[in-house]
C-alpha cells in the first residue's frame, strides 16, 4: 500500500511561538523602559498587559508541542 506524508503542523506551531516570543520580548523591554521612569509610566502598565496576554499562549502551544512529542515516544 502507499504510504502518504503526513502534513507537518510543527509549521503552524513554529509560526505562533516566534510571534508570541517576540510580543513577549517587545512587553519585557517596556516593563524595562518605563521602571523607573516617572514620565512614562504607562509604559510598564503596557509592558505587563502585554506579558500577561502572550504567556498562556506561549505555554499552551508549548505543551501541545510537548505532548506530541511525547505520544510519538
Amino acid at each position: 500500500m502507499a504510504s502518504y506524508n503526513k502534513p507537518s503542523t510543527n509549521k503552524k506551531n513554529l509560526g505562533v511561538i516566534i510571534v508570541t516570543t517576540i510580543f513577549a520580548i517587545i512587553g519585557a523591554v517596556c516593563i524595562i523602559i518605563g521602571y523607573g521612569n516617572e514620565f512614562l509610566t504607562w509604559l510598564t502598565t503596557f509592558g505587563i498587559v502585554i506579558v500577561v496576554l502572550t504567556f498562556p499562549i506561549l505555554v499552551f502551544v508549548l505543551y501541545h508541542i510537548i505532548s506530541d512529542k511525547i505520544k510519538e515516544m
